[in-house]
């Protein structure tokens, strides 16, 4: 199942809040996880010249100050690369990431915002997927510090909440108030930003 967030429209819109993040003229970025370490939790052997590849689909249900749009988000990973595409409900392209663990590479579609922030857009993705020891070690040294457990990812800023990512399958976080009309029940992930009114659920469209 994944678990992975479809993070497009939500950092589109915070990208421009500076005055969000208390104390930092520009948010501080968030790390990038080697595309590998997401294999390092899985039970399965795979040899080093062995090419294995995940391949994941959801629809992401975004609400944000009341109102709601729908977005497909698909990624893929190897040992090597994690590739993120984000799409229109009727299939239009709206940007393709891809990172090697070194370098970052974008393509945009011309509906996209001219400053759109993709570091961030994959640093949630892995921050929802990839396994709890790779999440605390990419964290450890940042500016921001991370708590996770199996079922819940959180980030604090200035020791203050500011992101949580609820892992429905696997307990998700507790006791977190939310207005959100998105059921959080009837989603894999269930993602909540805390200092502005924004909420995602998202659900896979497959099951591999």
């Amino acid at each position: 199942m994944s678990r992975s967030i479809g993070i497009v429209l939500s950092i589109s819109i915070l990208s421009g809040c500076s005055s969000w993040f208390i104390g930092f003229s520009q948010p501080p970025d968030l790390p990038l996880l080697p595309p590998s370490d997401y294999f390092s939790a899985q039970t399965v052997f795979v040899s080093s010249d062995e090419q294995v590849a995940v391949q994941r689909s959801q629809r992401v249900i975004v609400e944000f100050q009341g109102q709601k749009q729908t977005l497909l988000a698909a990624w893929t990973v190897n040992q090597d690369e994690l590739i993120f595409v984000g799409l229109t409900p009727t299939g239009q392209r709206l940007l393709t990431l891809s990172y090697d663990g070194k370098t970052l590479e974008e393509d945009f579609s011309p509906l996209m915002p001219d400053a759109f922030p993709a570091r961030d857009v994959l640093a949630q993705v892995q921050l929802a997927h990839w396994p709890e020891s790779s999440v605390q070690n990419g964290y450890r040294h940042s500016a921001w510090q991370a708590r996770v457990s199996a079922g819940c990812r959180q980030l604090f800023l200035q020791r203050r909440l500011v992101l949580s990512v609820s892992l429905r399958e696997a307990g998700g976080c507790q006791g977190l108030d939310n207005d959100s009309t998105v059921s959080e029940q009837d989603s894999e992930v269930f993602v909540q930003h805390h200092w502005v009114d924004f909420f995602l659920s998202v659900t896979s469209l497959d099951k591999k």
